[in-house]
């Protein structure tokens, strides 16, 4: 049997995830049901997927599990197994059940961490791209402040995703060519040709449906709320530019200089003004 495609959305939290996955999985050949790790917790507490219904009560995920031979009323499925083998084959089941589903030939998933990843490509039966994305540390530290986080505690674990973290993944066997790095600010500036040539890779063409990410709907298991709401037009979040007091942007900037370099971000505020059209 053929292996399945996966694609693995990689990165720190607010940056871009969802956004991601919903402009993915609006292509015809691509499915995305948004962060699979969120699955579990979500089925056993009855939260609804961004159709507004319980999982256990909807019919997208009523038919999934039907086509991989689970049973939620007696066991929702351990997609998170701590047991290699046990992940590999609920997940394989899993997978391939939203794949027959839907009819599409590609599975996405935006669960965003490193352990889950390697899961993934510890698995003969997956072939996985990685997309990496990144976004400005200081304003994913921002985000986090905005939750009642930590600041600096978030800007320590923005370096260790994008650096650390990054550079383990070749470590564990994934080839240079399955990586692929896109920052938020581009995706949002010129979404079509940020993951056309994200595609490409995977042979498969732009889709001018894909702009129209609410028209088929979704399923999407965790993420932000624009997996729920029709917002319109994309729109970059620039907030932090505003909202971070100097003190907090030397201190986040010392931090995370090294990354920051190394991924295109100015240092100073003007000049991240200057990079995203602001001035």
């Amino acid at each position: 049997m053929d292996r399945i495609q996966v694609i693995y959305v990689f990165g720190s939290g607010h940056s871009g995830s969802t956004l991601a996955g919903l402009l993915l999985g609006a292509h015809s050949r691509i499915e995305c049901v948004g962060e699979v790790k969120q699955y579990e917790r979500s089925a056993k507490r009855d939260r609804a997927c961004n159709c507004g219904r319980p999982i256990p009560d909807c019919g997208y995920w009523q038919e999934v599990h039907r086509l991989a031979g689970f049973n939620p009323a007696l066991e929702t499925p351990a997609v998170n197994a701590i047991e290699q083998e046990r992940f590999g084959r609920i997940n394989t089941a899993f997978i391939r059940a939203v794949l027959k589903h839907t009819g599409k030939e590609v599975f996405c998933d935006t669960s965003k961490t490193k352990k889950r990843l390697h899961k993934y490509l510890s698995c003969p039966e997956f072939e996985v791209t990685v997309l990496h994305l990144v976004r400005d540390g200081r304003a994913v530290a921002f985000s986090n402040q905005r939750k009642g986080r930590v600041f600096r505690r978030y800007c320590h674990r923005w370096n260790k995703r994008n650096m650390r973290e990054k550079h383990a993944l070749f470590e564990s066997g994934l080839a240079p060519d399955r990586y692929h790095c896109i920052r938020y600010e581009d995706l949002v500036a010129n979404p079509q040709e940020t993951l056309s040539l994200f595609q490409e890779t995977l042979g498969l063409d732009f889709e001018g449906g894909q702009m129209d990410r609410w028209g088929a709907g979704n399923h999407h298991i965790g993420g932000n709320h624009m997996a729920r709401k029709n917002e319109g037009r994309i729109r970059l979040d620039t907030a932090y530019l505003d909202s971070l007091g100097t003190l907090q942007w030397i201190v986040a900037t010392g931090l995370q200089a090294r990354a920051l370099k190394a991924y295109g971000y100015a240092f100073s505020r003007r000049g991240m003004e200057r990079q995203l059209g602001r001035t």
